[in-house]
Order: structure tokens, then sequence, then C-alpha cells
């Protein structure tokens, strides 16, 4: 299905992920003054992994770091160095452009 790793509550919790995460969400805080809102207008867009939930077979996709903007240009710029924080921080994330409104 995908070539990225998966992640299920277990491994966040013993890798002690979620204060990455949040280091993340500080990082984008601070850009999102320095971009506007402009692409196409997206639901659910963001940083991402792909997790497996408790009693679930198969992973999905779960947004760590929400985008900014409803358009996805603008929240794809303003989410850069969030997204090298957390990759240099060992989390396999990428950006999910969320889908069209």
């Amino acid at each position: 299905m995908t070539d990225h790793a998966v992640y299920t509550e277990i491994d966040i919790e013993r890798a002690k992920l979620l204060p990455v995460f949040e280091a993340a969400r500080a990082v984008r805080d601070e850009d999102v003054p320095r971009f506007r809102d402009e692409g196409t207008c997206v639901l659910g867009a963001g940083i991402a992994i792909y997790y497996r939930a408790p009693r679930q077979r198969k992973p999905s996709i779960r947004v760590i770091v929400d985008a900014p903007f409803q358009g996805n240009v603008g929240s794809a710029r303003a989410c850069e160095r969030a997204l090298k924080l957390l990759r240099n921080s060992g989390v396999d994330a990428f950006w999910h452009d969320g889908r069209m409104d």
C-alpha cells in the first residue's frame, strides 16, 4: 500500500513523539504570518503519518499538524519547516493535500 512507516499508538508512545508533534505545530504557528491563503480549497490537509488504530487491520492517514489555511498551496508552504523538523526527528511524515471541497 505504501512505502511509508505505519505507526501505532504504542509506537508513538514508545518513541515519545507527541512532544515532537507539538514542536512541529509551534513551528507551523510561527511561519503562518509569512504566508497567505491560496490554492484550492480543501478539507483535511496537513502533515500526516500512516497510522493503524487499535483493532484496525489497515492503516489510514492521520494528520498530526493541521493545515493553517483552507487553500492547499499556502498551507503547504506554511508547513514546510514543520515537515522538515519532523523528518529530521525521524518521523516518516508527509504532506497530505486533503480532499477538494
